[in-house]
C-alpha cells in the first residue's frame, strides 16, 4: 500500500514542478521543487542514495533557504513554498522514526523495547507537528488556489504540491 502511495505522490509534485519551472522568476521556488521531487522519488525507490533523515535535514536547510531570499514574504505563494518544504522534511523524518525506507528496501530488523519506545515517542512529536504544519499549510494552499492575481501555473502549482504532501504524508504514516 506504501509503495503505491509513494508512487502517487510523484505525479502531483511533477506536475507542480513543471507549473513552478514555467515561471522563470521563481528560480528558488524551483529549486525546492525538484529538491522535494527527488526526495520523493528518492525514497520511493527501493535503495535510496540518500537515507530519510539526510533527506529531511536536506529539506529543512532548503525551507530556510527559501524562507530567507524571498526576504521572509508574508505573500501566501511564498508561505506555501516554505510551508511545504517544511512539512516535506517532517514527512521525512516521520520514515526515518518509522524505519519505512529500510521496510520499502526489504529490510526488517528492530533493536530492542527502549530503542521502540524512543522511536514511538520521536514518531508521537513528529506526527504532532505534521497535523500542526498541514492544518497551516492547507488553508494557506487554499488561499493562493482561490487568488484571482495569481497565475493559473501558480495555482496549479499550489494544489498539486498540496496533493503531493498529504499522499506522502499518508505513505508515511501507513
Amino acid at each position: 500500500m506504501s509503495e503505491v502511495l509513494h508512487a502517487g505522490a510523484v505525479v502531483p509534485a511533477a506536475v507542480g514542478l513543471c507549473c513552478v519551472a514555467r515561471d522563470r522568476a521563481r528560480v528558488v521556488e524551483m529549486c525546492a521543487a525538484a529538491l522535494m521531487l527527488l526526495a520523493m522519488l528518492d525514497l520511493a525507490l527501493g535503495s535510496p542514495v540518500l537515507s530519510a533523515a539526510a533527506w529531511s535535514t536536506v529539506l529543512i536547510g532548503t525551507a530556510g533557504w527559501l524562507a530567507l531570499s524571498s526576504r521572509l514574504s508574508l505573500a501566501p505563494p511564498c508561505a506555501h513554498s516554505v510551508l511545504g518544504t517544511a512539512l516535506m522534511a517532517v514527512c521525512a523524518a516521520v520514515m526515518a522514526v518509522r524505519g519505512h525506507v529500510h521496510a520499502l528496501a526489504g529490510e526488517t530488523h528492530r533493536v530492542g523495547h527502549v530503542h521502540d519506545m524512543a522511536h514511538e515517542t520521536a514518531l508521537g512529536g513528529l506526527l504532532v507537528a505534521a497535523i500542526a504544519g498541514t492544518a497551516v499549510y492547507l488553508p494557506v494552499t487554499w488561499r493562493v488556489m482561490r487568488d484571482a492575481t495569481a497565475s493559473a501555473s501558480v495555482r496549479v502549482a499550489a494544489g498539486s504540491m498540496a496533493a503531493s504532501l498529504v499522499i506522502m504524508l499518508a505513505a508515511a504514516t501507513v
